[in-house]
């Protein structure tokens, strides 16, 4: 991993470790992908504003969002289906999350429970995704298991109300 300097880096060792199938559910978009490159370009405008001759030795990236210190600007995204990426994902993804002071999002689809991961990953910083689904029943008991693991900041997804179409 030190050898990773970009995300193309990191897309390189996904293609090169999972099964194809899996690498392009993580790596790819839906709907002719018009919305992944638009990502892809508004993040390849960004540029970093340099300051010279300042002192660099106090820096910090630590922040806070939503009440939660984090020691980065950065939180682990729900990951649908992250154990089946890798032996344990959901538990994998919590404990480095943990260990560098950020939160992990825990998706819906998640293959291990709320509970699992909140125990198996102590100390972790978890949110949870949440799809609002038809039955409110479902969805109650769903926050009220993320809530009794230790999670109280909820994502809300609202961008599927119908299944997107990999072309």
């Amino acid at each position: 991993m030190k050898s990773h300097l970009s995300i193309s880096d990191f897309e390189a060792s996904g293609r090169w470790r999972l099964p194809k199938g899996w690498f392009e559910y993580i790596a790819r978009g839906t709907e002719g992908e018009h919305n992944l490159r638009a990502m892809y370009s508004r993040l390849e405008s960004l540029c970093l504003r340099q300051r010279i001759l300042r002192d660099v030795s106090k820096t910090s990236l630590s922040t806070s969002v939503l009440g939660h210190d984090l020691s980065l600007p950065v939180i682990v995204a729900p990951t649908a289906v992250a154990g089946l990426m890798w032996h344990d994902g959901e538990v994998q993804l919590g404990r480095a999350a943990r260990d560098a002071g950020i939160p992990f999002c825990v998706s819906t689809q998640s293959m291990t429970s709320i509970e699992d991961i909140a125990e198996r990953a102590a100390g972790a910083d978890l949110w949870f995704q949440l799809y609002i689904f038809e039955d409110r029943k479902l969805t109650k008991g769903i926050l009220e298991r993320a809530k009794s693991g230790g999670v109280d900041s909820i994502a809300l997804t609202a961008d599927t109300p119908r299944s997107p179409k990999k072309e």
